[in-house]
């Protein structure tokens, strides 16, 4: 009886706080949405341009073009333009785009916290337990107090979407018993492809264990063969492709100091207001209410070169990467027998994580958002995973929360502990049998 009454006062607790943290969370977003989210700015421009019929990655303003065009950020001696996002995902923002750039930002704003109730609704219907679901509840309100979160708001930045793709990659693949949802878990994972290019790394397990996930791959491979016949004969979208590679190749020259082609480009005018955003009244809201954002370049090569001081090259971390994902998928398939059906989705997220790690081109601190499907994933069955590896994920979550400033690169090591963590998890055996015991 005083055990139930205690569970029941310990509920109602964490519910309370679970309700202030998100009302917190939500108030300082909301300062942060007003202090004008500045890479959101290039997805819109990315999208008005390709509207258009004009190519945006290696647009540079010029003053007959007017304001629907402006980026203040896109000011530089560079050929390329600072728009990164593929052309897909600029498809994806026509039916918005011609909106202001003030009612696209409120747009999105309250799109990020629809997209994180739906994300962890997901997980809570794959969830087969009370504490499972609470274990859930608990990690997505608590994210939104990360300095990923944070700066995802503050920069108006995408990986919400990716994240939100991943639930439904695995929201479908657990649930293939009926067809519609494998078409959600086949759709899911080629608008990944075709948002991040980089993802087509989560087919390969699939492609590995062939026999028993062949309506998947041959659901995708039709799927992403209809998108390229699309692309093909469509001249516009064919060469803003071609263009989005050229790109990003001059991206890594420039984020790998090598380099990179300039140009004269015509001087940026900093405008007093733009499409809704008044400086003026963005500039006050900052100093009104200051809301640090820190963020960490959590790439391999960034760390290689603060331990060696000495620089990888890209020729060396792309053979890196491509080892260690053979190295890994041979042992994936080594140990495909003894995997439960999550684990495998897991693992297939994890080599996605892992390519983004090895990627020559800096990440940032709102990269760090694409961990939570993972992370809640881990939560749907949490009765399966040992204590000591729960404790693991829980110590990446506070290193990605607080700012220890006698850490050097804390969120980096919130990341890395994560990642070992959940590819012990991915290959850990008998994980159809509970690790402890349910109270």
């Amino acid at each position: 009886m005083f055990s139930s009454t205690l569970k029941k006062i310990l509920i109602i607790i964490d519910l309370v706080a679970l309700i202030c943290i998100l009302i917190f969370s939500i108030n300082r977003d909301i300062q942060l949405e007003k202090q004008y989210p500045g890479d959101l700015r290039n997805r819109v421009v990315g999208a008005r341009l390709q509207q258009d019929g004009k190519s945006p990655y290696f647009y540079k303003w010029k003053r007959e073009d007017g304001y629907r065009y402006l980026d203040p950020q896109n000011s530089d001696s560079l050929k390329v333009s600072n728009i990164t996002a593929s052309p897909f995902f600029h498809d994806l923002l026509f039916p918005v785009c011609n909106l202001s750039q003030r009612t696209i930002s409120l747009i999105q704003f309250c799109l990020q916290y629809v997209m994180l109730i739906v994300i962890t609704v997901a997980f809570i219907c794959l969830s087969k337990n009370i504490l499972s679901r609470w274990a859930i509840l608990n990690t997505s309100v608590i994210f939104t107090c990360t300095q990923a979160w944070k700066m995802l708001i503050a920069d108006g930045q995408m990986y919400l979407f990716v994240a939100f793709g991943m639930t439904a990659f695995i929201f479908g693949i657990l649930q293939d018993k009926k067809s519609f949802r494998l078409w959600i878990a086949s759709l899911a994972a080629v608008i990944l492809v075709l948002i991040r290019p980089i993802a087509f790394v989560i087919f390969i397990p699939y492609v590995l264990i062939f026999e028993k996930s062949k309506k998947f791959v041959i659901t995708s491979a039709a799927i992403f063969v209809l998108y390229s016949v699309f692309v093909l004969f469509s001249r516009h979208e064919k060469e803003y492709w071609m263009d989005y590679y050229h790109a990003l190749k001059e991206e890594v020259k420039l984020h790998q100091d090598d380099h990179p082609t300039t140009q004269l480009n015509e001087k940026v005018p900093k405008p007093a207001s733009l499409e809704g955003f008044n400086f003026y009244e963005v500039s006050k809201n900052q100093q009104e209410h200051p809301i640090t954002v820190y963020s960490e370049n959590g790439n391999f090569f960034v760390l290689f070169e603060k331990l060696t001081h000495k620089k990888i090259s890209v020729r060396s971390l792309t053979l890196l990467w491509i080892a260690a994902t053979v190295i890994l998928c041979l042992l994936m398939y080594i140990k495909r027998n003894q995997m439960e059906q999550w684990q495998i989705a897991l693992f297939c997220l994890l080599l996605y994580m892992l390519a983004e790690l090895l990627s020559p081109i800096h990440r940032h601190q709102y990269n760090t958002i694409q961990w939570l499907p993972m992370l809640l994933l881990s939560c749907t069955f949490i009765e399966f995973i040992p204590r000591w590896l729960i404790a693991c994920l829980i110590v990446g979550l506070i290193l990605n929360i607080f700012n220890f400033t006698f850490l050097l690169m804390r969120h980096t090591l919130g990341e890395y502990v994560w990642l070992i963590s959940l590819f012990l998890i991915g290959f850990r055996k008998q994980m159809n049998k509970p690790a402890w015991k349910l109270q």
